[in-house]
């Protein structure tokens, strides 16, 4: 394999780590510094997705001998080092002697002692037994001489004789411990766990969701587009057959669904559009057809607010970046309407229209620098240049699944580099003002991603896996009242909604 392949492997295995796919993430990631050993990038991203500190520090010490000026993985590396040195220093009860030693030594204490109370016991029991037996024999024995009347019966194992009177012989009561029986200690067992009670479903709340679902079997995190009625009780309607992902809609009559769509001929992705319906799907480079732009895997499309308009990323042939691209709609044919955004080495995602139409906001990492990370900026269309930059956090968290909530405010899903599967939902000013971000429905144990909000903010949709499975939540803004749209195994994302202008 190529270095153009280890650096595709990269950004799917990057892809997998933002989508939550841990698995996949690190199968990919080691298949990058199996074919790269000094790829800085790849065993850095391997340590964010490894399960130890033992395999996160291997992975960093490998960073830092390819790099030894890396901020970031120095770092990481000494916060890892620190938690290792505590849990050294919490095992060792005295100096030289780990807590699992002392647990051992004083056990087995613990359990000669008992042996040793069992063996006094066993005697104990033993004598008495005995001694039970022998009075048992005797009562026996002067029963006997009292159904014969008058008659002397010699006792030849203590040789001493019993004589019968008119009176029954008065017996010596014994005290005889019985052989004690084992104590019975439970065994622990299997505690059903039952799954939580799912929220209220949505009422009155507009428009429908358009988003996609299904089981992830192939491992790519293509699935079924679906359209989600919002009184529907959590039902949903299958739309097309492909396999799919970043499903928006139209904004304007919510006729026209548009996605990410997986060829398995050619194992790339591209664009289509397909009515609301399920009916006439059509893909997209046929529209650009003629274009001597050359580009891989267009993927994360959004409608301008007008819907005349695409905007999307692509690798672009000259740079293996995904760079910004426009497609207008109504353009002639010949790929006229095909317009390259954006002329870097930068690598973009999910970029997203404003809805007064007058700015793109997008995730931008310069991935081939020595510092790389995500981080939001704002674009003007009209002139091509940075307007702002939302977010300024380098390498530390992972934005992704943008979305604007009003002309002003962008929402956001954004993890901790370590944690890449833990994402929080994030608002901020669109200027760059905001220094903390607001926390929309925040759950600490749970995974939010894929924020939606419906047009004039009062409702936000996203998915969440606090139940469970990765469903469909719907807040609502101005009460923080939380419903559940979907309960179902399988995994539900919203990616569009629709309301009537």
């Amino acid at each position: 394999m190529s270095q153009q392949d280890a650096r595709q492997l990269l950004r799917d295995g990057i892809e997998a780590a933002r989508e939550g796919e841990r698995q996949k993430a690190r199968e990919l990631f080691e298949k990058v510094v199996e074919l790269e050993e000094n790829n800085e990038k790849g065993w850095m991203w391997l340590a964010s997705v490894m399960d130890t500190d033992e395999e996160k520090r291997i992975c960093l010490t490998n960073v830092l001998q390819i790099n030894p000026d890396n901020e970031r993985a120095q770092k990481e590396l000494a916060k890892i080092e620190a938690r290792l040195k505590m849990t050294k220093n919490d095992e060792e009860v005295i100096a030289g002697v780990t807590r699992r030693q002392m647990t051992l030594y004083v056990g087995g204490a613990a359990v000669f002692g008992v042996v040793i109370l069992a063996v006094v016991l066993i005697i104990i029991i033993s004598n008495n037994n005995a001694r039970f037996q022998q009075e048992q024999a005797a009562t026996a024995a002067a029963q006997q001489g009292t159904d014969v009347a008058g008659t002397q019966i010699a006792e030849a194992a203590t040789g001493t004789a019993i004589v019968l009177a008119q009176m029954p012989p008065t017996l010596t009561p014994t005290v005889a411990l019985p052989t004690l029986r084992p104590t019975w200690t439970p065994l622990p067992g299997v505690v059903a766990t039952l799954p939580p009670t799912p929220l209220p479903q949505p009422v009155g709340v507009p428009g429908f969701l358009v988003g996609w679902r299904g089981r992830d079997i192939t491992g790519r995190g293509f699935l079924s587009a679906a359209l989600y009625p919002l009184d529907g009780g959590g039902n949903y309607t299958t739309i097309g057959d492909e396999e799919v992902r970043n499903v928006t809609v139209e904004p304007r009559e919510g006729n026209r669904v548009l996605y990410t769509r997986y060829f398995s001929t050619t194992a790339t992705s591209g664009l289509e559009v397909i009515n609301r319906n399920g009916t006439q799907p059509q893909a997209f480079d046929l529209l650009w057809q003629g274009t001597t732009e050359q580009f891989l895997n267009q993927e994360m499309p959004s409608f301008s607010p007008d819907g005349t308009k695409v905007v999307f990323v692509a690798e672009a042939a000259d740079v293996q970046t995904r760079q910004i691209y426009i497609f207008d709609l109504n353009a002639p044919p010949g790929g006229a309407g095909l317009v390259r955004f954006t002329q870097d080495t930068i690598d973009y995602t999910y970029p997203v229209w404003s809805p007064d139409g007058t700015r793109i906001a997008v995730v931008r990492n310069d991935a081939n620098s020595l510092n790389p990370g995500e981080d939001i900026v704002v674009f003007d269309v009209a002139t091509r240049q940075q307007l702002a930059q939302v977010t300024n956090n380098g390498g530390a968290y992972v934005e992704a699944m943008l979305n604007w909530v009003n002309d002003t405010q962008i929402v956001y899903a954004f993890a901790a580099a370590e944690t890449p599967n833990s994402h929080d939902l994030g608002i901020s000013a669109a200027d760059g003002s905001t220094t903390a971000p607001d926390l929309p429905a925040r759950d600490p144990q749970a995974d939010d991603i894929y924020p939606v909000f419906v047009r004039g903010g009062a409702y936000l949709a996203f998915s969440s896996n606090r139940g469970g499975a990765y469903d469909i939540y719907i807040l609502n803004v101005a009460t923080n009242e939380l419903f559940q749209l979907t309960n179902s195994p399988e995994l539900d994302y919203p990616g569009g909604w629709f309301t009537t202008p």
